[in-house]
């Protein structure tokens, strides 16, 4: 993990964390709440301006900031003030509260619909018919009998799916841990079921060894790892492994396990040159399975789109993140999902290293920019007391009994709640901890 990812992250963040109190600033304002202190970053004040009732100031540590409204603690004794916050209607009161999390979707919508005005990726791939160019001879659906050739019409409730549909159905699946996937397949003019049991370990979707035919791109790499240390590059297109052809990354995994840790001749082609290296796999025990240390997608194409375009495509790509959260929360609750699949502050940072790996790493900061603002929108509209959504939860139950409840009692209530959150962050962060490839590597 780089010095410059985690300043990317904490920029980040800071953005996110920023927009989501000006939410609640500018309604709270709007609704006639006396904002006491508005910061960018926390601590000790550095620089600050008054202006009528509030508070403008920049803090010592800039990673987002905060909005402190008169009268905001449920702890503190209400004066009867008409500017704090406890003496505005209940609805007023869940208007502010809502606003925090509406910023960062207005944001993450804005951020790329902006993003794709002027670089707008996309994979043809995505919009193909699931037919199976190649095929993983040891993989689970060979094993339960699809072939190269055959064309998916059905996965889980999907018909005709695309290969965009099928990896995001594969995704859900493995949020969930569904493993047993049912198929429905044409061959020639027949119409076959199948149920393919996923490998569901290591990183991505659901494995089933299948993908389309497609050409083998190195988009992302490892700077620490044997493929960059052996001089192989972002953008290199890989011919062959020892002299045996391969044509997409299932080919390159299948060989790769089969070769196990010796030494391998890469053949490459780099800007029309043809190019050949010498790399020794390692074993990855986090996805169980020998690696060179490099990443890849299919072919991607770029253009710019008009404002109306832009607008639609970013309302279906932040539904599309937003799902992905609620699944995985669903998940959690339900107990198909372990908590070490959620990523904290370390996490994050990390995954921001890979990204500034990336060929079109400015493209992919914005992306998870809205990532972020969107996951930061969903967790503060959790019914959990001290988030915006448990101060909502308890504003709705005061309105439903029409009467606010024991103080004595919501004191309580808030304090459970800050030393679960406090546990909550302290056992996803040591499980950051323990996935970092140099504690992953000492533990070994």
């Amino acid at each position: 993990m780089s010095i410059t990812a985690i300043i990317v992250f904490l920029t980040i963040l800071g953005i996110m964390i920023f927009f989501h109190e000006l939410g609640h600033f500018i309604v709270a304002r709007l609704c006639g709440v006396r904002v006491n202190v508005f910061s960018i970053g926390f601590g000790k004040k550095i620089l600050q301006y008054k202006y009528k009732d509030t508070v403008y100031c920049i803090s010592i540590f800039p990673l987002g900031g905060y909005v402190l409204m008169a009268g905001e603690n449920p702890m503190e004794e209400k004066t009867g003030d008409p500017g704090e916050f406890y003496s505005h209607p209940r609805w007023q009161r869940i208007l502010i509260a809502l606003a925090g999390p509406v910023a960062n979707a207005v944001l993450a919508v804005v951020i790329l619909t902006g993003l794709f005005m002027f670089h707008y990726e996309y994979y043809p791939t995505n919009d193909a018919p699931t037919i199976i160019g190649h095929l993983d001879k040891n993989g689970p659906a060979a094993q339960a009998g699809l072939m190269e050739g055959d064309k998916i019409v059905r996965i889980q409730e999907y018909d005709n799916p695309v290969w965009g549909t099928t990896f995001d159905t594969l995704i859900k699946d493995k949020l969930t841990h569904v493993t047993q996937i049912p198929l429905q397949v044409v061959r020639g003019d027949k119409l076959m079921q199948f149920t393919v049991k996923g490998d569901d370990q290591g990183d991505g979707p659901i494995y089933l060894g299948i993908a389309p035919q497609e050409d083998t791109y190195i988009t992302s790499i490892d700077t620490d790892k044997p493929a960059y240390l052996s001089g192989m590059r972002l953008g290199d297109e890989i011919k062959s492994l020892n002299d045996t052809p391969v044509s997409n990354i299932t080919e390159v995994i299948v060989f790769l396990q089969k070769n196990g840790d010796k030494n391998v001749t890469v053949q490459v082609v780099r800007n029309n040159a043809p190019l050949t290296f010498s790399v020794k796999p390692f074993f990855d025990k986090t996805g169980n399975r020998y690696r060179m240390g490099f990443g890849n997608s299919y072919r991607v194409d770029y253009k710019h789109l008009p404002f109306k375009d832009a607008w639609q495509e970013s309302i279906k790509e932040n539904e599309r993140s937003l799902g992905f959260v609620l699944l995985s929360l669903k998940s959690l609750t339900t107990g198909h999902a372990s908590i070490k699949q959620f990523s904290g502050p370390i996490g994050m940072a990390q995954q921001t290293t890979t990204v500034l790996q990336q060929k079109d790493w400015l493209y992919f900061v914005f992306m998870m920019m809205a990532m972020i603002s969107i996951n930061l929108g969903v967790m503060n509209l959790l019914p959990f007391p001290i988030l915006d959504g448990g101060m909502i939860a308890i504003t709705l139950l005061e309105s439903l009994i029409r009467r606010d409840m024991n103080q004595q009692f919501k004191e309580r209530i808030y304090q459970v709640a800050f030393v679960m959150i406090i546990l909550f962050t302290v056992v996803v962060m040591y499980n950051d901890i323990l996935k970092l490839p140099v504690v992953t590597k000492f533990l070994q």
